[in-house]
């Protein structure tokens, strides 16, 4: 019956869990039945959803599922309703069963994965997740991706908070999210080198001379150079951020700290060659070593 059809599919976008009554007659007498979606069959129809899609945020915006975005809104509802003590049909029970699910409680959560939805949709349609900064069909799509990017950011140098989780970030890793773009990746690239070093070497003193890092060295002088620009207020590639990060690693932004260290740096290579510190006043190999380890006795 088309008018049956259209008054359940009303009531559906309504938000009921409920479909209305049918009529039919058996034996000549006309007969009643009320056929009640459940919260088991909405729970059964949320399994599916995340199933299909990998979470529990259902768009209100998707009128395929709207009925079940209105339903989670309403369990959302009476979950508050329950922590406060009120009267609802929310129990225990329930809440564990969508927990079990992952369901998220806050909507900023379902927010942020609404976000991850669309962004999936970009990946379909262009092949990556290098969503433009300004971008006309889905505005709020591209400012979303700029946040993760300056978020990610934040929780590597850790001078702000992040609203990053190990979760957000392996989600949207799986989705083979561009953390860093333009510049900023070869920033970070070369970071992550210097990073390397230290781990290595136990300073950022990059010397100019070793040719095996002879482009991390200049990355290197280059970060001092930058750093002063912008700290006598001339334009500057240098940010607060980057400031942080490099300082986090012990960065020496004076290049006579530096040179300390690739003079430690000859004083090991002389001892792995000699077995001892004891370097000669004036060593020919080096004159400035064994200048440098003289001075080092003297202070």
């Amino acid at each position: 019956d088309i008018m049956l059809s259209q008054k359940v599919s009303k009531l559906i976008h309504a938000g009921t869990t409920e479909l209305p009554a049918t009529s039919e007659k058996t034996n000549g007498v006309k007969t009643t039945k009320v056929k009640p979606m459940t919260w088991s069959d909405m729970f059964e129809e949320l399994k599916k959803y995340k199933e299909t899609h990998g979470n529990c945020a259902v768009p209100v915006k998707c009128p395929s599922h709207k009925h079940l975005a209105l339903w989670v809104q309403k369990q959302r509802r009476q979950y508050r309703e329950m922590k406060k003590g009120r009267s609802t049909q929310m129990t225990a029970e329930r809440s564990d069963l969508l927990n079990g699910l992952g369901f998220v409680w806050k909507v900023y959560e379902d927010n942020w994965h609404e976000m991850l939805d669309d962004l999936r949709k970009y990946k379909e349609r262009h092949g990556d997740c290098l969503v433009p900064q300004v971008y006309a069909p889905n505005p709020p799509l591209g400012r979303w991706v700029q946040t993760q990017r300056i978020a990610y950011k934040h929780m590597l140098n850790g001078r702000k908070r992040s609203s990053l989780t190990k979760e957000r970030i392996f989600l949207l890793n799986k989705l083979g999210f561009v953390w860093f773009v333009g510049c900023d990746a070869q920033w970070f690239n070369m970071f992550e080198e210097l990073k390397k070093y230290k781990e290595i070497h136990g300073h950022c003193s990059v010397p100019a001379r070793c040719s095996s890092n002879k482009r991390l060295a200049n990355w290197v002088s280059k970060q001092r150079q930058v750093y002063y620009d912008m700290k006598e207020g001339r334009s500057s590639i240098m940010t607060a951020e980057r400031v942080d990060m490099l300082n986090s690693l012990g960065f020496t932004w004076k290049l006579r700290e530096g040179n300390w260290h690739k003079m430690l740096d000859d004083l090991k290579e002389y001892k792995e060659r000699h077995g001892d510190c004891l370097v000669p006043q004036t060593y020919a190999p080096n004159p400035a070593l064994g200048h440098w380890v003289k001075l080092q006795r003297e202070v």
